[in-house]
């Protein structure tokens, strides 16, 4: 995958160890995105409604494709805090159960909606205990989990097999948020017992700024039937407008079309390389580091394994050891006293020796 660094440009100019806050593009692209806006600025309103005639299908089949969904399960929307609001709207109020520490974006939805929430805590500050979750599950009378699948202060993974039988084999539906794995992980959404999956794909999916996936299984969109009024909510017949539910009701119309374009190409480029060789690549390389790190007897946040990680971990580490890393060029996330550092496809070994060097 070293040829691979060529069409990252930023790898040039920086050591970048920063792709669970942002990842890259790739020259192609760039060039994706910019075809469309090509076209737009020669033929005006042609262009969008070409897109939305003859591309928008086949987008959201490359997309479902690519998460081993159906079709008929995955819509095109803005970003992840756009189509799980949505969704909460959708389900109405629920009991629901979260981890306490999980991305605000993930739980204040929840305060503000009303919803009756319940939390459990990490062990260790770290990882899950899945049978203190079941025994939530059980003594509050749990409707739903709602969780990140990797956790953004921490990097801890968690196992989507293993909650998804949990919540079969107890009434329990369960919501995830990908963002921190799409991209970086393998995940078959139609294998899985997940419900509703959603993500943004600005991270690990490398598709630039402004786009996101949702995917809701077809069982559990007849039970919850959308409560939004999107581009694709409803159908022509007899001159009229009629109403009709499904996936697409969550797509709202005038799509971010380069982004879009942009993210086709960033599959593309997945796809050719193999979602497992970047996640055997992300493993190895993310591996090395800890080892490193903890031979240099540095204190992260968890264990010294990749097994329950995507593709990042997180330090602790002050402010003054920050500003070194910024004047040696090295880019990562630096909150609330840790760092996150977290290491992609075309991340090479140099990279991280140069990280080490520095911490």
């Amino acid at each position: 995958m070293e040829l691979i660094r060529k069409s990252y440009p930023a790898l040039i100019n920086c050591t970048y160890l920063n792709t669970a806050a942002c990842g890259l593009i790739s020259d192609a692209t760039l060039r994706s995105s910019q075809s469309f806006n090509a076209d737009f600025i020669s033929k005006g309103s042609l262009a969008p409604e070409h897109w939305m005639l003859n591309e928008w299908e086949p987008t959201r089949k490359e997309v479902a494709e690519f998460i081993s969904a159906k079709v008929s399960e995955t819509a095109l929307v803005p970003n992840f805090s756009f189509a799980y609001n949505s969704l909460l709207e959708t389900i109405g109020k629920k009991k629901v159960l979260v981890y306490e520490n999980d991305y605000p974006s993930l739980l204040l939805p929840l305060q503000l909606k009303g919803f009756d929430i319940h939390t459990f805590s990490a062990i260790d500050n770290f990882s899950f205990n899945y049978d203190i979750i079941e025994k939530h599950l059980i003594e509050d009378d749990i409707e739903f989990i709602i969780i990140s699948h990797v956790q953004y202060r921490t990097g801890y993974k968690a196992d989507l097999e293993q909650l998804g039988s949990i919540c079969e084999r107890n009434g329990v539906h369960i919501i995830v948020d990908a963002t921190q794995s799409a991209g970086a992980v393998k995940i078959n959404f139609t294998a899985t017992k997940i419900d509703a999956l959603i993500w943004s794909n600005y991270k690990w999916m490398n598709g630039g700024l402004g786009t996101g996936t949702l995917c809701i299984k077809d069982d559990f969109l007849k039970k919850f039937e959308p409560k939004i009024g999107g581009y694709g909510s409803y159908e022509l017949e007899n001159g009229s407008f009629v109403y009709q539910p499904s996936i697409k009701s969550f797509q709202p119309s005038h799509p971010n079309v380069p982004g879009y374009e942009a993210l086709r190409n960033a599959i593309r480029e997945k796809t050719e390389l193999g979602i497992q060789s970047i996640e055997k690549r992300n493993a190895e390389l993310l591996q090395y580091l800890l080892s490193e790190l903890d031979q240099k007897k540095r204190k992260i946040i968890g264990d010294f394994s990749v097994k329950n990680r995507a593709g990042f971990f997180c330090m602790p580490y002050t402010a003054e050891q920050y500003e070194v890393l910024k004047k040696n060029n090295t880019v990562v996330t630096f909150r609330e006293g840790t760092i996150r550092v977290g290491v992609h496809f075309y991340n090479n070994v140099e990279d991280v020796n140069r990280f080490l060097e520095v911490v």
